[in-house]
């Protein structure tokens, strides 16, 4: 195997943000990796099944051709590495291009592992982008390929589905989702983090199916995993969803306490993206809570002054516009939340189908209070004829879209 496939170790363990030590873990030393990736030494075959296990990748990726690369493999990296860089900017609409483009490369030059991690991170892209029935589309061919029958990537597949289906608004379907991929994690020694991922999909699904009592009894789980996890942003996103489910069953003591550990291994200045969107859904479920205090504030702030940085999409927006308007309507001042309502009510086609509803129920109830009871009914009865009836968001994690 040699350079090639050292190279090739260095560059998958790289785009996932992952240091000689952590791909080592517990049975292969940082100075074991080093000397593989540099060619120094030959990995056994038993190496080569555990380092693509720790990757999520199929052994085939791994393994560097022994040929002149292909045409269709030569376009498989050119666009996977501009997908990834895409990835790095933010520019999931790019990135979802790029990575199709090398799944279709990868397939034409008959490379399934290739094709398997390119169609995935696509699909992840689609869901950023709310795209959500070509994303569920492709989870689902995904699921079907015979590359599935592993556990791991089983797993990363009905993980990718049930976040798709809670996108669209099918908590009961992303609810059994959610619980496959658990079932299939929990029997992948490698990479421990695929379990958490997968129990902190479940728990969220769960508490947008308002099932808040089984979703708090495997928040004991998600917890002994998280601590069991490198500090960084696995550990802290795990925090914030066990503190949000504290929030929504009104336990605001055990809340506040896991949002402060989050913000302790989850730090702006590694990913501010995430950062962003951990703390918007955290301020959610505070208010959601019944929490109107102080602290919430600063976190309500903290997410506008962070997607001012970032610059936003147009939903992010409309969210956090919904949001300030359900503190100020909250803390009694309807007539400042109103202008805030109009702006959030007027983008619902970019909202997740609760939310929207939220807003619509707000916005009339608001509208009341001036005095503009005919528009407050014109509005609810758009809103029946729009949406299925639902109450206030339920959301346990990252926004709809977000993983």
């Amino acid at each position: 195997m040699g350079i090639e496939f050292g190279r090739q170790l260095r560059a998958q363990r790289s785009a996932r943000g992952l240091t000689q030590a952590q791909l080592g873990a517990n049975t292969h030393s940082r100075g074991l990796i080093s000397q593989i990736e540099t060619g120094e030494r030959e990995p056994t075959a038993e190496d080569l099944l555990e380092l693509a296990g720790r990757l999520q990748l199929a052994p085939d990726q791994l393994q560097a051709p022994d040929h002149v690369p292909l045409p269709e493999e030569a376009a498989h990296l050119l666009h996977s590495m501009a997908a990834r860089q895409a990835c790095d900017l933010r520019d999931w609409s790019q990135a979802a291009a790029h990575a199709g483009q090398a799944a279709a490369a990868a397939l034409a030059a008959r490379r399934s592992g290739a094709w398997w991690d390119a169609a995935s991170l696509q699909a992840e892209c689609l869901l950023r982008l709310h795209r959500c029935v070509e994303s569920a589309a492709l989870a689902r061919e995904l699921l079907a390929h015979p590359l599935a029958a592993t556990e791991a990537l089983a797993a990363r597949a009905h993980d990718l589905l049930a976040r798709t289906e809670k996108a669209q608004g099918h908590p009961g379907a992303a609810v059994e989702h959610a619980r496959r991929a658990v079932r299939a994690a929990a029997g992948v020694h490698l990479p421990a983090g695929l379990l958490l991922e997968a129990l902190r999909t479940l728990v969220e699904a769960l508490a947008e199916d308002g099932r808040l009592e089984e979703a708090w009894e495997h928040c004991g789980t998600l917890a002994d995993l998280a601590d069991d996890e490198p500090e960084g942003a696995l550990q802290g996103k795990a925090y914030w969803t066990i503190g949000n489910i504290a929030f929504l069953r009104r336990d605001h003591a055990t809340g506040a306490a896991h949002h402060r550990h989050a913000t302790t291994v989850l730090s702006p200045a590694n990913d501010l993206g995430l950062w962003a969107q951990s703390t918007k859904a955290a301020a959610a479920a505070r208010i959601t809570g019944g929490s109107l205090d102080a602290e919430t504030v600063v976190m309500l702030k903290r997410a506008e002054q962070a997607y001012a940085v970032i610059g936003g999409t147009p939903e992010d927006q409309a969210e956090l516009a919904l949001l300030r308007a359900r503190w100020l309507y909250s803390t009694g001042q309807p007539s400042q939340a109103l202008p805030l309502l109009l702006e959030a009510h007027s983008a619902r086609h970019l909202l997740h189908p609760r939310l929207a509803t939220d807003a619509a129920q707000l916005l009339a109830r608001a509208l009341e209070a001036a005095g503009r009871p005919d528009e407050a009914q014109r509005v609810l009865e758009d809103a029946s004829h729009e949406f299925a009836p639902a109450g206030a968001p339920r959301s346990a994690g990252a926004p709809a879209n977000q993983t």
